[in-house]
């Protein structure tokens, strides 16, 4: 991907989220105030021999562009022989999940989710490009903006219906492996945000408070049941001194 064309989708983006926030109510306190940014999952394997390079891709596009993006390392290719370092089985279950709500018949490697809605392979720049600008569009803002400080939850609202909050911890960053065997083996993998855990946050009395500690770095992610529409996403990162 060229310069002129990341600066072009930097800046649409940019835009976008911002005028998303002027929008949003003005809220106090310490808490991670909600990003009006996309929200962008990568699901990736260490037994997919294009992964490498569309993981790559991927943190290219994150680190260029004013996203939330999540790297989620899947183990359903294990039976081809090398399992997955980094994979857990929610991981993919999340992912199945998703596919099942858009219609699919089942996940693939590397798959790019656009905020819960859309979908496209890491593999393809101009897709992913399109598709970004396409959901910051739809998501700014976000129904539900939300707060998060790293133990609790708070919706701007008790919301109508009932919601799923989801706390996704990460390591912040590019992180690298080197595959030992399998399709990859002797390949370095970089991964951006790769997510280590993701917890169900449980709701409190008033049912616009959720609980959800955060060890690390996490972001908090509201959507409707079964994986549906994100109303609110906010991004909670560890001091470095701490």
């Amino acid at each position: 991907m060229n310069a002129p064309k990341l600066f072009s989708l930097s800046l649409a983006l940019t835009t976008l989220c911002t005028a998303a926030l002027a929008q949003s109510p003005s809220q106090s306190g310490t808490s991670q105030k909600a990003k009006q940014s996309p929200l962008l999952e990568l699901y990736t394997s260490q037994a997919c021999s294009i992964c490498p390079k569309a993981n790559q891709q991927f943190s290219d596009f994150a680190q260029s562009n004013d996203v939330i993006a999540l790297t989620f390392p899947v183990g359903y290719w294990d039976y081809l022989g090398w399992t997955d370092t980094f994979a857990k089985p929610e991981f993919s279950d999340r992912q199945k999940a998703y596919n099942k709500a858009m219609g699919r018949r089942g996940p693939y490697t590397p798959q790019v989710i656009f905020h819960g809605e859309d979908h496209c392979s890491a593999t393809k720049e101009k897709s992913m490009e399109r598709k970004a600008v396409k959901v910051a569009r739809r998501a700014a803002p976000y129904s539900i903006p939300i707060e998060y400080d790293g133990e609790t939850v708070r919706l701007s609202q008790t919301p109508a219906e009932e919601v799923q909050v989801w706390v996704v911890e990460y390591i912040p960053g590019e992180t690298f492996t080197r595959p030992q065997g399998g399709a990859n083996k002797n390949r370095d993998m970089v991964y951006f945000n790769r997510v280590i855990d993701i917890k169900e946050a449980q709701p409190l009395a008033d049912n616009a408070r959720f609980a959800a500690h955060c060890p690390t770095s996490c972001v908090a992610i509201v959507q409707k049941p079964d994986l549906g529409e994100v109303l609110g996403v906010a991004d909670h990162k560890q001091d470095a001194d701490a």
